[in-house]
């Protein structure tokens, strides 16, 4: 039989009781805190949220932020049950979200999905199955990671425009370290020289050079490295053996974010072709030309031996016949006709006609025939008898040989003058 407490006993539990009090209203105070606190974050979070029954699929939590991910109100998340949404079904959620609860593992699935609601999105779903007493429940997280995915395939876009100039392109290009290791190479470098892409990238930048060249490759390296950019050319050799002439562009570029070096090297044999072709037909004209030269001067000498021979058969046969015919003249007019003729055969074998018509300003034929007369001392007068002109016309012709001579309004005796240009 159970004995009764006494009433001393009664009284001292009453007032243990009555101290443990106020610890549990502390304890129930910070309960709530704690609950707060965890509302709060589910319900202010940026992240999607929503707690779905694990076994009937149905939808018991979900906060602002997951609705409007998926252009829902939170009431519409709130009717949803997980197994009967079809963009689940379609974008493999729904497997995801059973393979969680049937493994009792956390899982994640990325997806571009349009939602029942009608809006696409890409978004990355956690999916952590967890128990609250007995009762299961599958918690999933949501970020809405669109502008990453577009991003990504902008990027993915922009390599793949890049991948396609690079191996496009008209020229051969390498991109390789300060080490001269291979990076990359593209299509046309690699059928240039007759290497497998492989065999190229095994390679390093110096043994694309000839031999000769390949001495050259680290000074022009440190040469990039101070200037950032340099324009040589160079010589590539095939794997055939075959040395081919390039005019290289190379720059500091960044290559998977490391400092690296690209080449672009433009093939130029055939100009280099042309440009010795062109030296070559350079040097046969100059030979031609100094081959005309030769035979221009000795045209000229030919043409001095000529008039020589002229003049000295002048001087020896022709000379003493027209002397002997003067002394056998008598008559005066018959005198002056003989010494006109020897004045003018001595005028076209000296330069004297030559030096009056061309130096002189252009003087006529008729003023150069007056000319050679006033030379042989002839006045006005006579000219006028021999050429058979009047006075005047000959006083005319002697101003206009000053006026063309230059010797108008000066003290310059003409006939001394024209003896001068003999």
């Amino acid at each position: 039989m159970t004995k009764k407490p006494t009433y001393e006993e009664l009284e001292k539990k009453i007032r243990k009781l009555e101290q443990e009090k106020p610890e549990g209203k502390k304890a129930e105070k910070m309960l709530s805190d704690v609950l707060a606190f965890n509302k709060k974050i589910f319900f202010e979070s940026p992240f999607g949220i929503s707690v779905y029954n694990a076994v009937s699929g149905q939808c018991v939590a979900a906060n602002k932020s997951i609705a409007d991910f998926i252009g829902a109100s939170e009431k519409q998340v709130l009717a949803q049950n997980f197994n009967n949404i079809q963009s689940w079904k379609k974008s493999g959620l729904l497997e995801t979200a059973k393979s969680a609860l049937r493994d009792n593992l956390k899982k994640q699935h990325e997806v571009t999905v349009t939602t029942t609601f009608g809006k696409t999105i890409s978004i990355d779903c956690r999916f952590a199955p967890f128990s609250v007493g007995n009762q299961k429940y599958l918690l999933l997280t949501l970020n809405d990671v669109t502008e990453r995915k577009q991003a990504e395939e902008a990027l993915q876009k922009s390599e793949e425009k890049f991948r396609i100039l690079f191996n496009k392109a008209g020229d051969s290009i390498f991109i390789h370290d300060d080490q001269a290791r291979m990076l990359a190479v593209n299509f046309l470098a690699c059928d240039r020289l007759g290497y497998s892409h492989t065999e190229l990238m095994s390679m390093t930048i110096d043994q694309v050079d000839t031999p000769e060249e390949a001495q050259f490759a680290p000074g022009r390296i440190a040469q990039l490295m101070e200037q950032g950019s340099i324009a040589f050319e160079t010589h590539h050799q095939c794997k055939d053996g075959l040395a081919i002439s390039v005019e290289v562009n190379a720059r500091l570029i960044t290559w998977n974010d490391q400092p690296a070096m690209m080449s672009i090297c433009r093939d130029i044999t055939k100009r280099k072709q042309a440009e010795e072709e062109l030296k070559k037909n350079a040097s046969e004209l100059e030979d031609m030309n100094t081959a005309l030269k030769v035979l221009l001067k000795k045209r000229e000498q030919d043409k001095d031996e000529i008039e020589e021979r002229i003049f000295a058969n002048y001087q020896l046969l022709l000379l003493p016949i027209i002397r002997n015919l003067k002394k056998t003249l008598r008559q005066k007019n018959q005198q002056d006709v003989a010494n006109i003729l020897e004045s003018e055969l001595k005028n076209i074998l000296s330069p004297f006609s030559k030096k009056l018509s061309d130096k002189m300003i252009n003087l006529t034929p008729t003023e150069i025939h007056v000319a050679d007369l006033i030379k042989l001392g002839k006045s006005n007068k006579e000219i006028s008898e021999i050429l058979n002109s009047s006075y005047h016309t000959i006083a005319r012709h002697r101003d206009n040989i000053r006026i063309k001579t230059g010797l108008k309004n000066k003290k310059i005796n003409l006939r001394s003058f024209l003896l001068t240009l003999q």
